[in-house]
């Protein structure tokens, strides 16, 4: 159809150019189509057609453009915003939660640097700042925060940070071989004996200071498991590092029975 019809009868850009193969070599041609249509184009026809225009795979071509004002400006899991007219851009589908924030992909962070970089992100993706703008503007700013607030959640405990960079090297689902979800059965002798021990004397403790004591215990416990976390992950040595987390997990677990036995101690004392 041709582009100065479609603009009298008002059928938008995009369903008008839909036969055009979305590579990136059609990227010259989708160009200088929009700039030749810029002129005769509705304004409220110009987001759907923009967003046509930048629908290029990532992996065929390193350029993204403004679904805005179409502006063409390097990928990067980092940016919010437009280079250009400064409008908030989709969450990057490729991000993972170290590349968003801008942090080393490893296991040993400085917590201090990630809040920083959480504060930051979040003083210019919050939903609240985007109540009175558009309605793509405000769902774009809604996935950032829930991603936003997911990576840093994950990343400043060095379990989780661990667990999910395990997943990025191993480049498994969520629900795969995930070291969280591993069953109890499934864990070897040494761990299930030690934990199921543990556990009973928990049940047996009465003494508050008692509890203090215990849960200093497994913190000293977990730290060893965490101590070489950083080289395991960096060697890429899996079954070590997931029987590192599997050992961290149950011990958490046996923390947070300890947490709440002190804390109906502490009610009962008041």
């Amino acid at each position: 159809m041709n582009r100065f019809a479609c603009i009298l009868i008002k059928i938008p850009l995009n369903r008008c150019f839909a036969d055009i193969p979305r590579t990136s070599s059609q990227l010259l041609f989708r160009r200088r189509v929009f700039t030749d249509c810029l002129r005769f184009s509705p304004p409220v026809y110009l987001p759907s057609f923009l967003r046509f225009c930048s629908d290029i795979s990532p992996i065929q071509s390193q350029k993204i453009l403004c679904w805005k004002c179409g502006a063409e400006f390097d990928s990067n899991a980092e940016r919010v915003n437009c280079s250009e007219c400064g409008i908030i851009q989709p969450l990057d589908k490729e991000a993972n939660f170290f590349t968003y924030l801008g942090v080393p992909l490893a296991f040993n962070l400085d917590n201090d640097e990630l809040g920083k970089k959480f504060r930051g992100k979040q003083a210019i993706v919050h939903p609240d700042k985007f109540a009175m703008r558009s309605e793509d503007e405000l769902q774009h700013s809604q996935q950032h925060s829930t991603f936003l607030n997911d990576a840093y959640r994950t990343l400043r405990d060095p379990f989780r940070r661990a667990n999910y960079l395990l997943r990025l090297i191993e480049e498994l689902d969520e629900d795969l071989n995930d070291p969280i979800s591993i069953e109890f059965e499934k864990a070897d002798d040494e761990l299930v004996l030690e934990i199921m021990e543990l556990n009973e004397e928990i049940e047996m403790l009465e003494n508050p200071d008692q509890i203090k004591q215990k849960i200093e215990e497994i913190d000293s416990k977990i730290d060893k498991f965490l101590a070489p976390m950083n080289s395991l992950l960096h060697k890429k040595e899996i079954e070590e590092a997931r029987k590192n987390l599997q050992w961290i997990k149950f011990l958490r677990q046996s923390r947070r029975l300890l947490e709440r036995k002190s804390d109906k101690e502490e009610t009962q004392f008041e």
